[in-house]
């Protein structure tokens, strides 16, 4: 059983971002959903929080920013293939000649293995891993490549920077204040421990990718394991270069975080690293572990490294994505509601950045108290659609100045109107195109009167009539009614061509 206790709407820019409050037995809860709309990726996350409350997310990535960020993790598995041994005959007139024919060939194997591993490194180093001596998995004591945990933080921050915002900005709507930064910790593990629980393959799609997914696959793929979770987990976190300090903590087979803190209790584990402590940051999931607790502390620590935020640039240097640019190209819109003097504020708007016959998102979520929605996106045009007894939305808005944030007013007093009519009576709202007597589908809206015979419906200008029933084809007797986008008029009898 779910009770709701309350909701409200996040907004971010360049993102579509919503968040709902609730409360959950079980695991019903838990939605982790990705979805390809062409140009764009949509992602909705639903998780518990560290106050056991039910948050939901939504919000968009640049589609071909997400598949460059994925496409440079790992490399081609190719490289790891065995040599074999290089067999040769060698021929000579003396012992002496014969050794020193061996000593010549072996050189210039050794020079070009050197030069063989030197360009193979570079190969490596480019996708995000590195040679290491520390076997911390099984295949890896023939093959020792791991992640290079810096420069995929780094390069993945870009990426986690709209769930960065998401977390910010749901302290500031549903808890009314900033996180402390032990806080923010604790409501980050309720996020990442609740992504579903899988180990990703060593390679994918000809590649090495050492069983290790990077943020955009871990949403795209639907899953996670310790390594992935912890690689997201540090990449929100460099956000915060001047408040966390962390560490990457090896075990055999698993991989955790630490974040440094003086005000340590007696019942926080922690490690001492270069006379500092980290508590435990084990978010691996499917269970819950609480900040300073282990998932295996029978397990030996192989192996620690710090992580420093603060060599990362505030912008991503490769340019694919920065600050600055979200700010230059994200547009907030600020959606109101009205009925003449009544604000609507029990309503489910449905948004689209395609077109009026595009795939529409729910937005999920009820206006703040003041009646308002907000949506986050960087198209300059969104479709709105909302539908119940006795009103309709279905409209086009274009922010045609750019402008950072774009208000829109929706008052359905000024919308196509029926008054007292028959009460809870479906009508054919028809919006003619070419005076054709075929009415297609996207002409044609079935409506509803409310319990007072009233209907209004906010839509495109056109011509349009509203007609008892449901019907598919027109018989000449219509009345056809102009719609400017603030008044109707009755205009013609319908006429055959």
């Amino acid at each position: 059983m779910r009770v709701s206790a309350s909701y409200c709407s996040l907004f971010l820019i360049l993102i579509l971002s919503l968040c709902s409050l609730s409360f959950a037995q079980g695991d019903d809860y838990k939605l982790f959903h990705f979805s390809d709309q062409g140009n764009t990726l949509s992602y909705t996350v639903r998780f518990k929080d560290h106050k056991n409350n039910i948050i939901e997310w939504n919000w968009e990535f640049d589609e071909k920013k997400a598949k460059t960020l994925g496409e440079k993790f790992g490399f081609n598995q190719n490289i790891l293939n065995s040599k074999l041994p290089v067999q040769i005959q060698i021929t000579a007139k003396s012992k002496a000649e014969l050794e020193k024919k061996k000593r010549t060939f072996l050189d210039q194997q050794k020079a070009k293995e050197k030069k063989t591993n030197a360009e193979e490194g570079k190969i490596i180093s480019a996708g995000l891993f590195r040679r290491t001596n520390l076997a911390r998995k099984a295949n890896q004591e023939t093959v020792l490549i791991d992640l290079n945990f810096q420069e995929a933080v780094s390069y993945y921050k870009p990426f986690s920077l709209p769930i960065k915002t998401l977390i910010e900005d749901t302290f500031t709507k549903i808890y009314k204040k900033s996180p402390d930064p032990i806080e923010r910790i604790k409501f980050i593990m309720g996020f990442i421990e609740d992504i579903p629980y899988g180990i990703p393959p060593s390679s994918l799609n000809g590649k090495f990718i050492g069983g290790i997914f990077p943020p955009p696959t871990i949403f795209e793929e639907g899953y996670a394991d310790c390594d992935s979770k912890a690689l997201l987990f540090a990449s929100i976190l460099s956000h915060y270069p001047d408040l966390y300090k962390i560490v990457v903590i090896y075990q055999k087979d698993h991989l955790l975080l630490g974040v440094q803190s003086n005000g340590l209790s007696k019942k926080e584990g922690f490690i001492s690293f270069n006379g500092k402590n980290y508590l435990y940051i084990d978010a691996v999931g499917p269970g819950r572990l609480p900040l300073g607790e282990m998932a295996y502390p029978e397990k030996n620590i192989i192996g620690v490294e710090p992580i420093d935020f603060r060599k990362m640039p505030t912008s991503n240097e490769n340019n694919l994505f920065n600050e600055t640019f979200i700010k230059q190209i994200g547009y907030s819109y600020i959606i109101s509601l009205s009925d003449g003097e009544n604000d609507l504020n029990s309503f489910k708007i449905d948004v689209s950045t395609a077109n009026l016959e595009g795939y529409f998102v729910n937005l999920m979520n009820m206006p703040y108290s003041d009646g308002k929605t907000y949506f986050g996106s960087t198209s300059k045009d969104i479709f709105l659609h909302y539908q119940k007894d006795g009103y309709l939305l279905l409209k086009k808005f274009t922010n045609e100045k750019n402008a950072s944030t774009f208000p829109i007013f929706i008052d359905f007093n000024k919308g196509l109107k029926l008054i007292n009519e028959s009460p809870n009576t479906e009508y054919t709202l028809i919006k003619y195109e070419k005076k054709s007597k075929e009415i297609t589908s996207y002409q044609l809206n079935i409506i509803k009167t409310d319990a007072s015979g009233n209907f209004r419906a906010f839509i495109e200008p056109g011509d349009y009539s509203i007609l008892p029933g449901r019907i598919q084809r027109l018989n000449g007797t219509e009345k056809i009614y102009r719609y400017d986008g603030t008044h109707s008029a009755l205009i013609t009898e319908f006429q055959e061509n």
